[in-house]
C-alpha cells in the first residue's frame, strides 16, 4: 500500500517539474492554436525530471510516461510497483497560456491505482490522494483542505466539465445537464470533480491513455466518487498501452443516471471507429 513517504517524494517531484514548467511558460510567447499532440521541451525536461527523482528513491519500482525519452527506456518497465506520469497534461492549454494544464503522477501496485496527485503550476495548486486516507488540496502556503465530490442528485441540475475540443466543435450535449465547462487537461478535470467543483466529468473520446486518467481516478474515488470508462469499465492498469474509451466520473447518483446515456453512444463510436 502506498505511504506517506511515496507521497511526500511524489510531491517534490511534481514542484520540481512545476519549476522547470513554469520557467518555459514565462519566457514563451502564446500561440492562437496547438493540435492536441503537441509536444514542448517543457514536457520532456519535466518528465525526466520526474522520472530521475523518482528513480533515485524508488529504484526497484517501474515507470511508464508518455514522453518517450532514453531517460523514460533507461528505466524498469515492469515491477509489482508501477509510477505513470504525464509531465504536462493539457499541453495546449499550456502552448495557448491560458493556465489550463497540470502534473500528473500516479503510483499503481499489483494493477490498482493507489496515489494519485494533480498538480496545477499556474495556479499553485495540488490534489493528491492515497487509498483509504481521503483527497486533499492545497493552494500556495494555505492549510490543505480535505475534498469530496458534490451531492448533486439529478442530471438535470449538474453541471458537467468536458474537453475545450469538444467547445470548438458543434455538438450536442453529451448529457441532459444543467451547464457545460469546458478546459483542457483531463487531470485537471478530475481533480475539479474530486474538489467538488463541478458534479460531473464525461467523455466520448476513445484514446484516452492511462497517463491521462490513473492520477484523478485515485483522487474521484478517495473523494466519494465513481470513476470508469464510458462503456461502465474500470480502466485496465496492468496493461499500460491498452487505450482508455471514454470517461465517466461522477458522484454515486449522478453516475449511475449518466452511464445509460453515455454507454451506447460510447459502443456505437467504437464500432463506426472499427
Amino acid at each position: 500500500m502506498a505511504t506517506i513517504h511515496d507521497l511526500t517524494v511524489a510531491r517534490e517531484a511534481a514542484e520540481a517539474a512545476a519549476q522547470i514548467i513554469l520557467a518555459h511558460y514565462q519566457r514563451m510567447e502564446a500561440k492562437d492554436w496547438a493540435p492536441p499532440e503537441v509536444t514542448t521541451a517543457a514536457d520532456t525536461q519535466a518528465q525526466d525530471c520526474i522520472l530521475n527523482y523518482l528513480a533515485q528513491h524508488f529504484p526497484q519500482d517501474a515507470f511508464y510516461a508518455e514522453e518517450k525519452t532514453p531517460t523514460l527506456a533507461q528505466l524498469p518497465q515492469h515491477a509489482d510497483r508501477l509510477w505513470i506520469i504525464d509531465p504536462i497534461d493539457g499541453t495546449r492549454g499550456f502552448v495557448l497560456k491560458n493556465g489550463e494544464f497540470a502534473v500528473l503522477i500516479a503510483l499503481v501496485e499489483q494493477g490498482e491505482p493507489v496515489l494519485g496527485l494533480v498538480l496545477e503550476p499556474a495556479e499553485q495548486r495540488t490534489t493528491w490522494a492515497l487509498r483509504g486516507q481521503g483527497c486533499w488540496m492545497q493552494q500556495g502556503t494555505n492549510p490543505a483542505q480535505r475534498c469530496a465530490v458534490t451531492t448533486t442528485a439529478l442530471l438535470s441540475h449538474a453541471r458537467i466539465v468536458r474537453s475545450r475540443g469538444d467547445g470548438q466543435k458543434t455538438v450536442k450535449p453529451l448529457l441532459p445537464v444543467a451547464e457545460e465547462i469546458f478546459c483542457y487537461s483531463a487531470g485537471r478535470k478530475l481533480a475539479m470533480l474530486a474538489r467538488g467543483e463541478v458534479d460531473l466529468y464525461a467523455s466520448l473520446y476513445p484514446g484516452f491513455h492511462v497517463w491521462d486518467v490513473c492520477a484523478g481516478e485515485v483522487l474521484v474515488r478517495e473523494a466519494g466518487g465513481i470513476f470508469s470508462d464510458a462503456c461502465g469499465q474500470p480502466i485496465c492498469y496492468r496493461d499500460p498501452e491498452r487505450p482508455v474509451h471514454g470517461i465517466l466520473a461522477a458522484n454515486p447518483t449522478l453516475y449511475h443516471q449518466a452511464l445509460p446515456l453515455l454507454k451506447p453512444r460510447m459502443l456505437a463510436r467504437l464500432r463506426a471507429d472499427s
